[in-house]
């Protein structure tokens, strides 16, 4: 829809529904923390998995679907800040007051939740590719977009699309999808049938009456985005703050000009009146400027951006790392009965000479003006590339048979579990005492 098409609307306030093939829905679970860490922790993380290049500038509509204290699931649905720009500046230039913004697979999920709150499938047909989404209680949670026919409903292939999605619902979220809705934007008409799928046709009458429920099956999203949860708006803070000025200085010319009308019969009263009126909305105007300098002046600035991503970064990584409690159960597992860990010792392995930096800086590095210029991805990689060593001693006592059972045992324990290397055994005929000592490496993500 051009500028020519929106000035023609009969309302100057609407809500826009973003059509982007470059959209993404995630699900993440993250701790508890601030919108800027935030912004920054989905972009690492979500940024790899979407059709984007590197320097596109993505907004995440974030929603809450548990909470747990320590850690939050979110489901989050990524598109690039320019298709949401250029359609609000379309809307803007035909005079246009937009009252909401939201991503079309939020705003179809919504109207999916109002006729179902069990998981939901719906198929949308456009003109040139099958959009297959998937949503429970107005959220969406995933969707999938395939090159359609012009003119034909290929019926086995969009069976096997279906089959593949519900597959993936089930496996990834544990959800099993029943009803599949379809909606038809194509002149084609649809078959009643995709081979075993059957098309869900529910009750419309709580939406729409008569002829006006072919709507409904052509353009969901115009029926769904009056229900879309405001997590999903897309319509910047700035620019709802610009309607609020606005709204306050036609009010504030409104009264203005009554006071200016009645003057002439109630003299000095109302002039009083109106300097009231003025004053409150000095003071209004006053208190959303300052509110506006305040939100700026929260704003990172560049250099506290690149320092952010790289202590993100650093916060990934060190999330990968093995966890210490289930190394720690994993040798306890591996020791026989009459043998006990004498020494456990945990390093870093040594820097391979192809790494140019010697460490990786220490933890106050990360604060304020500390933060080193030369923290850069390549150095935290060369660091968290770098395997764990682990050095074990293990101690028992007894004659040289029995030691040499218990410790050969041991070995072999752990040997089902690492790749154990440095293996020496010491017997001390004085003391009857058995040393064992080895040494293994571990890496990889976080079990």
């Amino acid at each position: 829809m051009d500028c020519a098409d929106l000035s023609d609307l009969p309302v100057r306030r609407l809500g826009l529904v973003i059509h982007s093939e470059r959209i993404l829905i995630s699900t993440e679970s993250l701790p508890p923390m601030n919108q800027e860490l935030m912004k920054l922790q989905l972009d690492e993380r979500i940024r790899p998995l979407g059709p984007w290049t590197e320097d596109t500038a993505l907004y995440h509509c974030v929603h809450t679907i548990q909470s747990t204290g320590n850690l939050n699931s979110y489901v989050i649905v990524s598109l690039p800040e320019h298709d949401i720009q250029k359609i609000i500046e379309l809307a803007i230039e035909a005079g246009m007051r937009i009252e909401k913004c939201v991503p079309h697979v939020a705003s179809i999920a919504a109207l999916m939740g109002r006729l179902t709150k069990e998981p939901v499938m719906a198929c949308i047909f456009n003109n040139t590719y099958l959009e297959i989404l998937v949503a429970q209680k107005g959220i969406p949670y995933y969707s999938q977009i395939s090159p359609l026919d012009d003119e034909l409903f290929d019926v086995e292939l969009i069976h096997q699309a279906i089959l593949h999605v519900r597959q993936i619902i089930d496996s990834k979220f544990n959800k099993t999808v029943k009803k599949t809705l379809f909606f038809n934007a194509k002149d084609i008409p649809l078959p009643d049938h995709f081979l075993k799928e059957e098309v869900w046709r529910p009750n419309l009458d709580n939406f729409v009456k008569g002829a006006k429920a072919d709507v409904v099956w052509k353009f969901p999203e115009l029926i769904g985005a009056a229900f879309v949860s405001k997590d999903f708006d897309c319509l910047s803070p700035e620019l709802k703050s610009s309607y609020l000025i606005r709204d306050i200085n036609k009010a504030a010319v409104s009264l203005a000009l009554g006071g200016l009308i009645i003057l002439g019969a109630t003299g000095n009263y109302l002039s009083v009146q109106k300097d009231k009126v003025q004053v409150k909305y000095e003071q209004l105007t006053t208190t959303i400027k300052k509110r506006k300098e305040e939100v700026l002046a929260k704003l990172p600035e560049k250099e506290e951006i690149k320092n952010f991503k790289q202590i993100v970064r650093v916060i990934n990584e060190v999330a990968k790392e093995p966890s210490l409690d289930t190394l720690l159960y994993s040798i306890a597992a591996s020791v026989p009965e009459k043998v006990i860990i004498d020494q456990l010792h945990v390093k870093r392995s040594e820097i391979q000479q192809t790494d140019t930096k010697e460490e990786i800086p220490p933890p106050e590095a990360f604060s304020g003006e500390n933060i080193s210029p030369d923290l850069n991805q390549q150095e935290t990689n060369n660091f968290f590339q770098r395997p764990l060593v682990v050095t074990l001693k293990f101690l028992t006592k007894g004659d040289f048979q029995q030691v040499k059972t218990r410790l050969e045992k041991t070995v072999d324990l752990l040997g089902n579990k690492f790749q154990v290397d440095h293996i020496r055994i010491e017997y001390k005929e004085e003391t009857g005492e058995g040393h064992l000592a080895c040494q293994f490496e571990i890496s990889g993500e976080r079990g």
